[in-house]
């Protein structure tokens, strides 16, 4: 016999007769006064005596549940894992792009720098002071990246 409740299953086992007599409406569950809980009392229809107290069954059914249990555990332990590998490969991926970033930044620094002493060599030109207040320019905003990569800006 099992009967569902609000919060779970109640597995219990009756006889023969019990069965026999919950089937034909002559016997029903008994109910808790004031609220709507059975207990695992089969109760006369018509007289109100007991007619028979079911014992708990903890056979192939609390097995079968706890099995399920298991599988469900497992299944959110395996989740968790593939989650975990995944969050672990976009983080690699992630640090990879950051030390691209990186990387493209200095090579834009000496590329400057390069740039910079060569038409400072040259002497001072028109171009050369529209070169150098280009670098000037392109300086002023890989610092800005910069600040606002390490969190030093106050934006």
């Amino acid at each position: 016999m099992a009967k569902q409740g609000k919060r779970g299953t109640l597995l219990c086992r009756m006889s023969e007769a019990g069965l026999r007599a919950y089937e034909s409406g002559q016997a029903k569950l008994l109910e808790h006064k004031g609220s709507t809980k059975v207990l695992p009392v089969l109760q006369d229809v018509e007289t109100g005596r007991t007619f028979e107290i079911m014992r708990s069954d903890t056979t192939k059914w609390l097995k079968l549940s706890e099995l399920s249990t298991i599988v469900v555990s497992a299944a959110h332990v395996i989740s968790g894992m593939d989650l975990s590998r995944k969050l672990s490969e976009a983080n690699r991926k992630l640090d990879r792009l950051l030390k691209a970033r990186r990387d493209d930044q200095i090579s834009m620094l000496e590329h400057i720098f390069a740039m910079s002493k060569e038409r400072l060599h040259e002497g001072p030109t028109e171009d050369g002071v529209k070169d150098l207040r280009k670098y000037r320019g392109d300086l002023r905003k890989l610092r800005g990246d910069w600040r606002r990569d390490n969190g030093t800006c106050d934006r």
